[in-house]
């Protein structure tokens, strides 16, 4: 989870969590600029819109040192830190095809570092391949050399498939590498294979390199 959200938003006071937030589910639930199905996980239930507001309300009361309410709104605040780290890991991941999704939906707020005014697009921007490419190993069966333009900042990572790239369920793992070339070995002999790198940071991730296609040999 990029910049550590998931204890940002276990740490947070009750109303600076609400504070925060309500621009976000405001979003959400007028307009939700995030395109395709959600996982149920994300979307409920109960919805994230409804166990937002149900919490605000309970904090509401709570700020009266009301002790039934306080009591009600810290055994809420749990499951309601679950439905939104859940909620944000689901953002982060649409955002590698939309990467403005975390201001559209007005999360950027968690994913400045302290101090300065980094946004998860510079950060992302930052982790971007410049170029991947993959050639056969000019002496050894099932393997091929790899490289990615430009430094590594943290680690390269490697999928492959020998069906169709462009389904998502199709690619493997193939290899984490702490340098930006390299080799990687058994591969079957004979097969064309499509691999496609990426760059990794110690929380986040830059977005996947189109793929290239390689006879292995």
């Amino acid at each position: 989870m990029a910049g550590n959200t998931k204890s940002q938003i276990t740490r947070m006071p009750h109303q600076t969590f609400i504070n925060s937030f309500e621009p976000t589910v405001e979003v959400y639930v007028k307009q939700n600029p995030i395109e395709g199905p959600l996982p149920k996980v994300v979307k409920g239930p109960p919805e994230l819109g409804d166990i937002f507001y149900g919490f605000k309300t309970v904090q509401n009361a709570a700020q009266s040192n009301e002790n039934l309410a306080v009591l009600q709104r810290n055994a809420m605040r749990g499951v309601v830190n679950t439905h939104f780290i859940n909620f944000v890991d689901f953002v982060l991941l649409a955002a590698r095809e939309d990467d403005a999704l975390p201001v559209k939906l007005k999360l950027d707020f968690l994913l400045k570092p302290a101090g300065t005014k980094a946004s998860l697009k510079l950060q992302m921007e930052r982790l971007v391949l410049k170029g991947f490419a993959v050639s056969p190993h000019p002496t050894l069966e099932g393997t091929v050399l790899y490289k990615a333009e430009g430094a590594v900042r943290r680690a390269l990572e490697i999928q492959y498939t020998y069906s169709d790239p462009t389904v998502e369920a199709n690619w493997a793992h193939f290899k984490t590498s702490g340098g930006s070339k390299g080799s990687g070995s058994g591969l079957e002999s004979g097969r064309r294979c499509n691999f496609r790198g990426r760059q990794v940071g110690k929380d986040e991730h830059g977005a996947w390199s189109r793929p290239v296609s390689v006879m292995i040999p």
